[in-house]
């Protein structure tokens, strides 16, 4: 799989090491992370700035890591005993499969729900594979959008 980071280079002195970040539309996130990947892109920068030099091996020392999964739980499950009256709001009720519906009523122990219909009415939002759909080739992909910007503001 590809994994491209970006480089602060703004951000980089000789007393730190460098900042990865990721594309996040038309950003950069230098917070996220993404698991050992993130780690081993400081590792690579680092070789790229000081090759075998060791005495600048100190500066990895913020970006080296382990990740240990310390656990996980269900919103659900902490109310599940806790209380005789349950109010959640979902959009997903409709749509829910027989898995996710068996979680509800006997893990959960839900057994009544009330659907009503989304104070914005139905979603009139259309999917058309022929329309605003187009392919072209990596080194067009450019000229291909700028048309296609030009063609929504002329309307």
């Amino acid at each position: 799989a590809d994994h491209r980071w970006v480089v602060n280079e703004g951000k980089w002195d000789a007393e730190e090491e460098v900042e990865i970040g990721y594309r996040e539309q038309d950003q950069v996130d230098y917070t996220k992370k993404i698991g050992y990947r993130t780690m081993w892109a400081h590792y690579e920068e680092h070789r790229r700035r000081h090759g075998d030099n060791k005495s600048a091996d100190w500066k990895l020392s913020k970006a080296v890591y382990l990740l240990f999964m310390c656990g996980n739980y269900s919103y659900g499950d902490i109310a599940k005993d806790m209380f005789d009256f349950k109010i959640a709001v979902s959009g997903t009720l409709p749509a829910m499969g027989s898995l996710a519906h068996t979680v509800m009523t006997g893990d959960l122990n839900i057994r009544q729900v009330t659907h009503m219909p989304s104070m914005y009415g139905d979603c009139r939002r259309k999917f058309d594979p022929f329309d605003g759909v187009t392919l072209c080739k990596q080194s067009q992909f450019m000229a291909v959008l700028a048309d296609e910007i030009r063609r929504g503001l002329d309307g």
